[in-house]
């Protein structure tokens, strides 16, 4: 299968994104059922490129060999002077503007095959407001938080105490629609509350402010369905200090951060970690690699999703004999009967206009 892959993206986790495409584009090359290309979504240039060193990180800073991407009819692209066909276009990107459905919607309206999550899925678990609405609906524990929005911070920001309600300090501030930790402060006083806000709004026009779990063991599980069973992967523990946030440095930069996969963990907390998962899992209509980001003190809190986990989630499957490449073939064989449908909907719905053109005598 010919599989287009789309990294960058219109993000500040854009760098991330292409992390996760190299990554599987080298999986996927060796591999004998896959023939990968990779393109880059550039935010600055707005425009697609592909090409020599595409799969080259270190290439990314000045892009000298990239060639722009031009996308044509009936599963066709051309990168410089050079025509290619695909099969498949598989976004990796992460972050707002791009993770959310954004990318996805994009090849979908152009009418290209394209393997995503459910669109307004993806779009619910990017927004972490309407996740925790989407988990107080199923009566699964989530820290509690209030937002903010830029626009009342302005006319009420000496007003504090409206945003905080039956919230007290410690507290983590987030931006709404963000992952991989970018923008996110601890705040155990009102003075780094504002810091944290200021730094929060620098990244977004909304964001949360959420009870912060003190001394709470990180874990994370990612789920993946196959036909009409889902598959659960390992439960990965964050080994990390005290009182720190697992943070942006800390999942990309930091090889020395220690993981324990499988986790040791006793069989109450694996079950309802996996309960928590599968129900979200399940209310949402997913069928693509899913991780869900779990807090666990007193009792388990679901905190976050990632629609489209780094590298896939390739580490947790991994430890259940799943490789990167059969976690993307499993994907494909799920949603390829929802592609094919979007397809046929397509024809109908041109074929209808069609029809009503010839019977009301359009031209």
């Amino acid at each position: 299968m010919k599989i287009l892959l789309v990294t960058g993206g219109k993000s500040y986790e854009e760098k991330i994104s292409v992390l996760t495409g190299i990554k599987v584009y080298h999986s996927l090359l060796a591999s004998t059922s896959f023939q990968p290309i990779l393109i880059y979504y550039d935010p600055n240039a707005s425009k697609f490129y592909g090409g020599k060193n595409i799969d080259k990180l270190e290439c990314y800073d000045n892009k000298e060999d990239f060639k722009e991407v031009k996308f044509l009819p009936d599963n066709h692209i051309k990168i410089g002077f050079k025509k290619y066909s695909f099969d498949l276009i598989f976004p990796l990107v992460h972050g707002s503007n791009a993770e959310d459905g954004t990318m996805a919607s994009f090849f979908q309206i152009l009418n290209y095959p394209v393997l995503s999550l459910p669109i307004q899925a993806a779009s619910i678990i990017q927004d972490k407001i309407l996740f925790k609405d989407i988990l107080n609906i199923l009566n699964i524990n989530t820290p509690k938080a209030n937002f903010i929005t830029f626009e009342d911070y302005q006319k009420n920001a000496f007003n504090i105490s409206k945003y905080l309600k039956d919230l007290t300090f410690p507290l983590i501030i987030k931006p709404y629609n963000l992952g991989s930790s970018i923008g996110i402060n601890i705040a155990d006083n009102i003075n780094k509350l504002y810091q944290a806000i200021d730094e929060g709004f620098k990244y977004a026009d909304k964001i949360i402010i959420e009870e912060y779990i003190q001394d709470a063991e990180e874990y994370n599980i990612a789920l993946l369905k196959d036909t009409n069973k889902i598959i659960f992967s390992a439960v990965e523990k964050i080994i990390k200090h005290p009182n720190q946030i697992y943070t942006y440095e800390d999942k990309y930069l930091n090889t020395s951060l220690k993981k324990e996969v499988p986790a040791k963990i006793n069989k109450d907390t694996l079950k309802t970690i996996q309960n928590y998962a599968e129900k979200v899992y399940s209310y949402l209509g997913l069928y693509g690699p899913v991780r869900f980001d779990f807090l666990v003190k007193d009792q388990v809190y679901l905190n976050e999703a990632n629609s489209i986990p780094g590298n896939l989630s390739e580490n947790l499957f991994n430890h259940i004999k799943l490789t990167l490449v059969d976690v993307i073939k499993i994907y494909i064989e799920t949603s390829s009967n929802l592609i094919k449908s979007r397809l046929i909907l397509k024809e109908k719905e041109k074929t209808s206009f069609e029809v009503l053109k010839q019977t009301r005598k359009y031209k």
